[in-house]
């Protein structure tokens, strides 16, 4: 299959690795210093989940996502308590 458009022909494929560049422009290059032990057992866990080429950054972006997610739900806690004891009826 694949798709015409100003008398170019593109395959799947060349418009997956287009959008892959893409994907990879977007992105952001972080520098971080944890314990060497913590990075070790995560590099192996990641390794598990994600076998292949980014394990590594698939893993790390999947925990940031889920840190703020936990994040988001206690303010939300946080805030809703704080709010009953004021007297706010929810």
């Amino acid at each position: 299959m694949s798709v015409s458009r100003y008398s170019e022909t593109f395959s799947l494929s060349h418009i997956f690795m287009l959008c892959n560049i893409l994907l990879y422009i977007v992105k952001k290059t972080v520098k971080i210093t944890i314990d060497e032990k913590i990075d070790q057992e995560f590099r192996d866990l990641a390794k598990k989940k994600y076998p292949g080429k980014g394990y590594y950054s698939r893993a790390v972006e999947e925990a940031i996502k889920q840190w703020i997610h936990r994040e988001k739900k206690a303010y939300i806690v946080y805030r809703s308590i704080e709010l009953l004891e004021s007297g706010v009826d929810l």
